[in-house]
């Protein structure tokens, strides 16, 4: 069931939420181990958290906060959040499901887009199928690349005031499934306005070898 904003805001405060590094995903009520254990580096000590929403038999699904405070680089981009996720044991959940995020913008200037890349080689993907209902407002455009590696998100802004400054993409409907049949690494990082000319200079590239013509839309307003 989705929550509303105070309640995903009273989650995000809660004391249950690990933000130590790491954390064994396990059910908090049935103390099912879905067989992973999330890992982030310490300097996002002070900025990540995950909880454990539920386990099922294919899938663990988890509730996530990141508090972006950082600036751009010098290079006008944003550095990205990572989370690896590792199995522990082999009967682990074939899935990874992002039931609900926070994404807070603390950095001081507005959000022109956001993207999400899995970084696993052939060991997971995104599943758009299952992903079909994940929300992602205030983004009207979302689109995953040929591989489904990567979704970006666009056509849309995140503010810096207080309120304003929250994406909270699958707290309104759907999760974001990711499949994984081994450790892989969820990237997220801000797009910013407007978009530095290396970032239009790569996509260019892209465009040039036809992957955004084979890219997948999981949801247009």
């Amino acid at each position: 069931m989705k929550k509303s904003l105070l309640a995903a805001l009273a989650l995000a405060a809660s004391a249950t939420l690990a933000n130590a590094g790491s954390i064994d995903l396990i059910d908090p009520a049935t103390n099912i181990d879905s067989g992973w254990t999330a890992q982030w580096a310490t300097v996002y000590d002070s900025i990540v958290s995950i909880n454990v929403d539920s386990v099922k038999a294919n899938a663990v699904f988890i509730e996530k906060q990141i508090d972006f405070v950082y600036p751009v680089n010098n290079n006008g981009f944003y550095d990205p959040v990572q989370i690896t996720f590792t199995q522990r044991n082999a009967n682990a959940t074939p899935y990874v499901a992002l039931a609900d995020e926070i994404l807070i913008n603390d950095t001081g200037a507005p959000w022109g887009g956001f993207v999400m890349t899995v970084l696993a080689g052939n060991n997971a993907a995104f599943d758009p199928a299952q992903s079909a209902a994940f929300s992602v407002n205030p983004f009207a455009t979302a689109s995953f690349n040929a591989s489904n590696t990567v979704l970006t998100l666009t056509d849309g802004m995140i503010g810096t005031a207080i309120g304003s400054n929250l994406f909270r993409p699958g707290v309104i409907t759907g999760e974001l499934w990711i499949s994984a049949a081994g450790p892989f690494t969820l990237k997220e990082q801000p797009l910013p306005i407007p978009l530095p000319l290396a970032a239009w200079t790569g996509l260019s590239g892209l465009l040039g070898m036809g992957l955004f013509g084979a890219a997948k839309s999981l949801r247009k307003a």
